[in-house]
């Protein structure tokens, strides 16, 4: 039963892969709302 132990760092790992997914994806939406914006603006 010493699968456990290797579910919670399989968890940490994908915890830490959503994290960066979703700062990727935070990033990409900020800057396709800058640039549109500045597509508007200008």
């Amino acid at each position: 039963m010493s699968k456990k132990r290797h579910r919670q760092r399989r968890n940490r790992q994908l915890i830490q892969e959503w994290i960066f997914k979703g700062l990727v994806l935070f990033g990409q939406g900020i800057y396709y709302v800058v640039r549109f914006w500045f597509i508007d603006w200008k």
